[in-house]
């Protein structure tokens, strides 16, 4: 009976899994206790028909594929399947809704390194709220709450492609159902469209965030929640900053945020908010606005036991240090940050500090460093399809070539990044690399076209006020 029922799982499970989903818990004559799956998988695993995966910091069991198949259609034949999978759907919604507050907290890393060893089954599930042929309702919106439940794993272990395909088949799923005057279906769709603007944003598609997160703010501030409407005005400061080069709004966006965070109570989202709002203050030349914002933001996570919000404010006081020129601190506080995200496995956040930290290699004058690094940053970018990132690496690894006499390398990738540039509307970006591409022209003596580069540039670029660094005038 155990063998054929633990084929509801998908890439492996824990006993306490099984425990609660194959056994029957809830009948006052069990023909298979939860008492009894212990001793059960225990036989299962000395006839080689289970396997023990004790490396994590749960102990897991598996099958192999083709016995899995084996117990599947034993399953079937018992007509056992369709209660089996609702049962392990059950479970694992309410083991991601767990989970979900706890990433925000100190054992964030171990609770990552769960749901990615349950990625299968938490898949699985999603499966089975939103493709059953007999689906109802109730399922399809245990299927959103798991998908909304999802958004911050997603987004911390960098499976943002498929993070947002889960989010556009849950945004067209609960477009089919009546929301007036349900609060509960209400507040849903408002998480749903904000999670799908984090990851959007996460991603670099910043004109989709800020598409999903303006609907997802009207909806937060009829329903009143602080939280959802905070986490929305950060991704459409965001927008604002980068997309659209309006410094001004993107502030002021991001302040409004901070002060709904404070009102909230939610030192986690506090610290988030501070970030964003430091972030804006350093783009401006605040730098000592910023310090303070990012210093307050680490207090408070190292309060949390997050590392995931502090390892960017780490990020952030980096880059105030770079933009003063003082890049020996900038490494130092990079690295640090650059640890935290290797240890959550955040393949976004890493390829960002390794990008980082290549900008303040050059600052160094250590060229063959810096490509190095900007070449590792570049290669977790196209493995995540980033191609803001991809863009933004390409620009600073053409100023390594353009120094070590590469020229036409340089103007290679910047002409690469310009079109990203332009198809993705950002200004900010298209500003930065057509100034890449006059100071390399003028480096192969091709001064005319150097100047007329410059010449449309020049008053945009004052316009937007983005502070550099003093290295980077070269």
């Amino acid at each position: 009976m155990l063998f054929r029922r633990l084929a509801c799982f998908l890439g492996g499970w824990t006993l306490e899994a099984a425990e609660q989903i194959v056994a029957d818990a809830d009948t006052p004559a069990p023909l298979l206790a939860p008492t009894d799956v212990l001793d059960s998988l225990t036989r299962l695993v000395t006839k080689s028909l289970v396997e023990v995966d004790a490396q994590s910091d749960q102990m897991r069991y598996r099958m192999l594929e083709t016995i899995r198949e084996y117990a599947r259609h034993k399953l079937i034949d018992a007509g056992e399947a369709t209660e089996l999978f609702t049962k392990h759907r059950d479970w694992f919604l309410r083991y991601a809704e767990n989970a979900e507050s706890e990433l925000r907290r100190a054992n964030q890393i171990v609770w990552l390194d769960r749901l990615e060893a349950d990625c299968e089954n938490l898949y699985a599930a999603l499966r089975c709220s939103f493709r059953r042929r007999d689906g109802s309702e109730t399922d399809l919106r245990k299927g959103l709450r798991l998908t909304a439940a999802l958004r911050q794993f997603w987004a911390m272990r960098g499976m943002l492609k498929e993070g947002r395909l889960w989010f556009d088949e849950a945004l067209q799923k609960i477009a089919h159902l009546h929301r007036e005057n349900d609060r509960e279906l209400q507040l849903l769709y408002a998480k749903l469209l904000n999670g799908a603007g984090v990851l959007a944003y996460v991603h670099g598609d910043l004109k989709q965030a800020g598409t999903l997160c303006e609907q997802s703010l009207v909806l937060a501030r009829q329903l009143e929640d602080r939280w959802l409407m905070a986490v929305c005005l950060y991704v459409l400061s965001e927008r604002e900053r980068h997309l659209r080069g309006d410094y001004a709004r993107a502030l002021a966006l991001a302040r409004e945020g901070l002060a709904l965070a404070r009102a909230d109570g939610d030192a986690w989202l506090v610290a988030c908010m501070l970030l964003n709002v430091g972030s804006h203050a350093l783009t401006q030349g605040n730098n000592s606005q910023a310090v303070t914002y990012f210093e307050e933001g680490l207090q408070l996570t190292e309060q949390i036991g997050d590392q995931w919000i502090a390892s960017a404010l780490f990020e952030g006081l980096g880059s105030a240090a770079y933009l003063q020129g003082d890049c020996a601190r900038a490494v130092a506080l990079y690295e640090r940050g650059l640890v935290l995200r290797r240890a959550l496995k955040d393949k976004n956040g890493i390829a960002g500090l390794l990008n980082n930290l290549g900008r303040a290699m050059c600052c160094q004058g250590e060229w063959a460093r810096a490509r190095e690094l900007f070449q590792a940053s570049l290669e977790l970018c196209r493995e995540l399809e980033q191609h803001e990132s991809i863009a933004w690496v390409q620009q600073h690894l053409a100023r390594v070539e353009r120094k070590q006499g590469k020229t036409t390398e340089a103007l290679r990738l910047l002409a690469s990044s310009l079109a990203t540039w332009r198809k993705l509307e950002n200004r900010s970006g298209l500003i930065h690399c057509l100034v890449g591409i006059a100071i390399t022209l003028s480096a192969q003596g091709r001064f005319e076209s150097a100047a007329r580069v410059f010449g449309a540039v020049q008053p945009r670029y004052k316009e937007i006020g983005i502070a550099i660094a003093p290295t980077e005038h070269v």
